[in-house]
């Protein structure tokens, strides 16, 4: 049981369902109709650029290294205006935790 694999296959499948779970969560408070697509690897990118109130081009510019980014940024940001919170929680989303705790606070706040 402490095989390197088994740990990392382990945390990589928690963090994606955190992540989904949170990203449902905001989804079903900005009253989204398809928030389950929150769940859907890749999909859930056209949900954030949806929910961020941009076109579903926008998920090519997440191919674009360096630009990915930015793009991410600007994304979480107008997701976090589009919540009635303060942009600048958007920054967090590059941050090593810090994304966590931004999407907790967009999910769970009123």
């Amino acid at each position: 049981m402490d095989d390197p694999v088994v740990i990392q296959l382990g945390s990589s499948i928690l963090a994606y369902v955190v992540y989904s779970l949170l990203l449902y969560l905001i989804a079903n408070k900005l009253g989204h109709e398809s928030a389950w697509l929150a769940w859907v690897p890749l999909i859930n990118l056209f949900l954030m650029c949806d929910l961020a109130g941009k076109s579903w081009l926008w998920m090519l510019l997440l191919c674009v290294p360096l630009v990915n980014i930015i793009v991410i940024i600007m994304l979480w940001m107008n997701i976090a205006e589009a919540r009635g919170k303060a942009s600048l929680w958007g920054i967090l989303a590059i941050v090593p935790v810090g994304n966590l705790v931004m999407m907790l606070y967009l999910a769970l706040s009123e």
